[in-house]
């Protein structure tokens, strides 16, 4: 951050010495509605209206080369989920993180698909050891510590544990001291 404020400095400093010089036109003064009658001195007393259109104009030019600048430095779709999965792959550099969920029961296929496909969504790796007797599933999970979060939330909140057969049942869903246990490796 430091070298960046340096760099632009130095790059101010140069563009005012060659403006002092003659090399380059020194830039039009910044008008706002505020300061235009101090920058433009007798010439604001002389035609307030026209001042205050050109004021406008100006103040209008820079909003406009604002937001094309915006627009171009926007990315495009693709590049938006390539940054996204990329900082969760990246995720793994600050630690690994792992997460324990014990689940009543995860025979409905609509639950494994689903616990499967967001782990590779988000780059988890892990596995699931099922009972038969009682009927429970331990998924034992590792990954970062934003994908174990992400992770977490969808097994915790966003999972609707009660079937399409089981609509108004609610004695499948994770127990609240089931919920996870996080440790953190270095």
């Amino acid at each position: 951050k430091r070298q960046r404020k340096l760099r632009r400095a130095e790059k101010q400093r140069e563009l005012q010495d060659k403006q002092a010089a003659g090399l380059v036109p020194a830039p039009e003064p910044r008008l706002t509605m505020q300061n235009f009658i101090r920058v433009m001195g007798d010439n604001a007393y002389l035609d307030p209206s026209q001042m205050e259109r050109k004021v406008k104009e100006q103040v209008e030019a820079r909003q406009r080369a604002h937001l094309e600048r915006n627009e171009a430095n926007k990315l495009t779709k693709e590049q938006r989920s390539e940054k996204r999965a990329q900082k969760l792959e990246e995720d793994i550099t600050d630690g690994v993180s792992v997460a324990i969920f014990y689940v009543k029961d995860m025979s409905h296929t609509y639950h494994r698909t689903k616990v499967d496909l967001n782990a590779q969504q988000t780059y988890i790796t892990g596995g699931v050891l099922e009972c038969q007797n009682p009927s429970l599933a331990v998924v034992i999970c590792e990954g970062g510590p934003k994908a174990i979060k992400k992770y977490t939330r969808l097994m915790t909140v966003r999972m609707k544990w009660t079937g399409p057969d089981e609509l108004g049942d609610d004695d499948d869903e994770v127990s609240a001291e089931d919920q996870t246990e996080s440790q953190k490796f270095n």
